[in-house]
């Protein structure tokens, strides 16, 4: 199983220990934005989110970015993935929700 982490702050620390306790034997990564200060285990392979083109499909990605960037976190991986974590409150906006709504139906992926 390959998991993608797109922001790995406090929360995203606490969902990524949840996941290797849960899923030890996973390939884990972490997508994220050349100015990102966050620490990743050295465990976790990491690129540069605008390289995700070059990955091979991830099972799933969650998506612990600040609330207002939750959106554009989901455009970058939702060809990518077959299934998506969306941290709470899932969108900034109500119009961010609707788009939301539209990307997961669209392309068929999971959604969680």
């Amino acid at each position: 199983m390959r998991i993608l982490f797109l922001g790995l702050g406090s929360i995203g620390q606490r969902n990524l220990s949840s996941c290797l306790r849960v899923e030890p034997t996973a390939e884990y990564f972490c997508a994220r934005h050349p100015e990102s200060r966050s620490e990743v285990p050295s465990s976790i392979s990491v690129f540069p989110l605008d390289q995700i083109h070059e990955q091979p499909p991830f099972d799933l990605a969650w998506i612990c970015t600040p609330t207002d960037q939750h959106l554009n976190s989901l455009k970058a991986v939702a060809k990518h993935v077959r299934a998506v974590f969306i941290e709470k409150p899932i969108a900034h906006t109500e119009s961010d929700l609707s788009e939301i709504e539209f990307i997961v139906n669209e392309s068929g992926i999971s959604f969680f």
